[in-house]
């Protein structure tokens, strides 16, 4: 990329499409308009939805400036040079941005000087024309010659072509040659010609004033500001960036116009001007670098655009749809009468300009953004506390949230705490707040951000307002004590840390990695902040969930184990059946088990707290999850509930989500692979005898998944005899008790010696509560009845 675009060092000078011709630029006089080959077709004329209402608007403004006692309008900044012809004082004009426009008011200038019959051939204006583009070149000396007469053609009536009455006398001209109807240009032309016919047809103004105001050679009612490449050290660099919004009539090139004339309309010309200068010069800079493949950066405008403009309405309490149009927004959040405009336009400016820098030698540049957000967050665990690790980061912009806004704001892969977490950080750029407070400022916001996805939302229940106001409360002024929307649980866990760290800011490291596990993602309420134990506690944590240490498929598994060795921890969730819901967290996966780290929101204290704290103490002192899980299964005071064999046996902790929903009695549960009932699931009693038994047990029973309500029976079959084993709180009840002789004969035996009595094998039981392990004798009657055949 060449040099950065600097503000012009030499003042634009304010004319006419008239006055441009016999201007004096840096000694050399223009005699001419010719549009380079590199400039694209001219587009205005496309037929459109977009097109069509941008270029009503753009004819409707132009025109309206030519009625009498009208404001003039200014067009803004038309960049460009003149090339010197050989005698060295006098040559063309050639527009590196504005093509368009003056293209424009050529037509209109034709249109009118043939309204008013000034037609000769000898006018300035005339000398306009399209380089290498011999369609567009001959077409321009065509309208200039013509001399249509529109008297009689009373009011508009399109015919087939859906052309007024102009467009078709040209095209029924002698001189109008059959290869311009291919040609884009010239086709968009008479687009255009017909539009300013169709306006003046039906306003009927009084063409002769509009012609005087429209070439009045001191006080024109349509005028631009010329600025010179050359003479402000400008390069070719700039006509590149410019039409790297060069898709004919993008939604930047159509939003700007409107843009422009929404803040005209309520804020000073000088604002107008700034605007202009910068969106085509210091914050097209900085958008260069994030350009498409297509060397575009419309999009990337508009979507960042799209970012300031919303978060502008949501802090006024504007109401509008992700479907709004930007125009339409635009008006709402800065047009004229609206509620805090001044500011909103003042934060937008602020937004761009501080991603703008001025190096030592006093020139502005666009800084390194990318390296400004790896300063300030990372994607990887680094054990550090600055930079801040970033949760939710993307795949491909990494942790450069700007970036990420300009691709993907309006997306799927942009998030409402996307957009507070980049709010902050403009907010820390825009306030200078210090490095030091805003990481700390900053770190809080994150861990409050991945707390509240409950409270973070737009729509009919917004909370943006609220939330926008609670981050410029705590990155600005650090008022934690003014944030009451974010959740409310993990704002107390904030207090309570900083509490902490008064008490031993020696923690503050350890604070640090423990918010950074992926798993607790910045919320300790699950923690006992303890100054006394919190290091070793830490430390503990970081051991047990750790990844690379606990190897295989389901390096959770033995957590789930001993934790349940050392309470009942399970968030829970009561069911219409009278069973209840209980999310113990997956052996593999670590979703489940952030939802239970984290909690529900309101719950204080947290369910998993004591039997957490508890575990990772006896891991302090030196026992290993084996060892705890030992302990608790060979206790003499260790009761058979449901916990023991939750706690025994892995099968029974297989699930992929966690989640459990459990009869009240503890001996009927169903191991959920997913969050709901709606899905394939196994019986975790029936799953852990079967995988409790040998190759012979396995092969003879029918291996069932199950799908229902949890209060439908579920059972086993033995594939010989098709009897069916189902799980009870008083044991093994038996059913499809086979009819057949043999078979029948067998399945006494087997209840004789087994005790099976009312098609029921009864475990012995006290106060409810098993004394045998029902697993064990489970396997031991399967093995009964495959022995004997069945």
């Amino acid at each position: 990329m060449n040099a950065p675009i600097l503000p012009p060092e030499k003042p634009a000078t304010l004319t006419s499409f008239v006055q441009l011709f016999g201007l004096e630029i840096e000694g050399h006089t223009i005699r001419e308009i010719e549009i380079p080959l590199i400039q694209r077709d001219f587009a205005q004329g496309r037929k459109t939805e977009r097109v069509n209402r941008i270029r009503d608007h753009f004819v409707e403004t132009l025109c309206q400036a030519l009625l009498p006692d009208a404001n003039p309008i200014d067009l803004d900044f038309v960049f460009g040079d003149v090339e010197v012809n050989e005698g060295g004082n006098q040559g063309k004009f050639y527009p590196l941005d504005g093509q368009q426009r003056l293209t424009t008011l050529f037509l209109l200038h034709c249109y009118l000087a043939w309204r008013t019959q000034n037609t000769s051939h000898d006018q300035a204006w005339h000398q306009f024309s399209y380089a290498t583009r011999p369609g567009a070149r001959e077409f321009c000396r065509f309208l200039v010659k013509c001399k249509p007469s529109f008297s009689g053609w009373g009011s508009l009536k399109k015919d087939d072509s859906e052309l007024t009455l102009l467009p078709a006398w040209l095209k029924d001209h002698a001189d109008y040659l059959p290869t311009w109807q291919h040609d884009p240009t010239v086709q968009s032309m008479l687009v255009v010609l017909d539009a300013f016919h169709d306006w003046f047809s039906k306003v009927q103004p009084d063409m002769q004033v509009a012609w005087q105001r429209l070439t009045d050679s001191k006080n024109s009612a349509i005028c631009f500001h010329l600025l010179p490449m050359k003479a402000n050290n400008l390069t070719d660099a700039l006509y590149i960036k410019m039409n790297s919004r060069g898709k004919p009539l993008t939604d930047f090139e159509n939003f700007k116009a409107h843009f422009e004339d929404v803040i005209k309309n309520a804020h000073s010309e000088k604002t107008v001007a700034d605007f202009a200068l910068k969106v085509d010069t210091d914050w097209s800079d900085i958008l260069w670098t994030y350009r498409g493949d297509d060397n575009l950066i419309d999009d990337e405008f508009i979507r960042y655009f799209r970012f300031v403009t919303e978060v502008c309405a949501w802090k006024n309490n504007i109401d509008f749809k992700d479907s709004t149009r930007h125009d339409y927004l635009a008006e709402q959040v800065y047009g004229a009468g609206v509620s805090n405009s001044t500011e909103s336009l003042t934060f937008l400016f602020h937004a761009f300009d501080v991603w703008m820098e001025t190096d030592p030698s006093g020139n502005k540049k666009p800084k390194n953004i990318k390296a400004e957000f790896e300063s300030i967050l990372t994607s990887q665990p680094s054990g550090t506390s600055t930079p801040l690790l970033m949760f939710n980061s993307f795949d491909r912009e990494g942790v450069d949230c700007f970036q990420a806004c300009c691709r993907h704001y309006g997306a799927r892969q942009w998030t409402l705490a996307h957009t507070l977490l980049l709010y902050g950080v403009l907010l820390k750029f825009i306030h200078h707040v210090t490095d030091t407070n805003f990481q700390n400022r900053l770190r809080i916001l994150r861990n409050l951000l991945e707390a509240s996805s409950d409270e973070i939302r737009a729509g009919e229940r917004n909370n943006m307002p609220k939330l926008l106001a609670e981050v410029e409360q705590l990155i600005v002024y650090n008022n934690l004590d003014a944030i009451s929307t974010f959740n409310q649980v993990q704002v107390g866990n904030e207090k309570d840390k900083a509490t902490m760290l008064q008490a031993a800011p020696a923690l503050v490291a350890d604070l640090h990695r423990l918010e950074d596990h992926d798993l607790l993602r910045g919320g300790l309420t699950v923690f006992d902040l303890d100054p006394v134990k919190f290091a070793q506690r830490t430390k503990a944590f970081i051991s047990v969930f750790n990844k690379s240490v606990n190897t295989g498929n389901m390096p959770w598994k033995l957590v789930t184990s001993a934790l349940l060795a050392k309470g009942d921890y399970s968030r829970q969730e009561d069911r219409w059946t009278g069973h209840r819901f209980a999310d113990f967290g997956a052996p593999k996966n670590d979703e489940p088990w952030q939802t239970l780290l984290r909690g529900k929101k309101g719950e204080k204290p947290h369910p998993t707290l004591d039997p957490l704290m508890a575990l990772l103490d006896a891991i302090g002192a030196g026992c290993t999850l084996p060892t705890i899980i030992d302990a608790y299964l060979n206790s003499p005071g260790t009761l058979k509930d449901w916990r023991y064999y939750f706690v025994k046996y892995d099968s029974m902790r297989e699930g992929a989500s966690g989640r459990y929903a459990i009869s009240p009695s503890g001996y009927q549960a169903c191991m959920l692979e997913k969050w709901q009932m709606n899905s394939n699931y196994r019986d975790t009693y029936l799953f852990a005898m079967l995988r409790a038994g040998d190759a012979n047990i396995t092969t003879a029973v029918i291996d069932p998944w199950f799908y229902g309500y949890e209060t439908d029976a579920r059972h086993i079959t033995l594939r010989n005899s098709a009897l069916k084993i189902q799980c009870v709180d008083q044991g093994w009840q038996l059913s499809d008790i086979p009819t057949d002789p043999g078979q029948k004969a067998a399945f006494d035996q087997v209840a004789q010696i087994l005790g099976i009595q009312n098609n029921l094998y009864p475990i012995s039981q006290q106060n409810g509560i098993d004394i045998d392990d029902r697993i064990e004798l489970g396997v031991n009657l399967l093995k009964a009845f495959v022995v004997a055949g069945l």
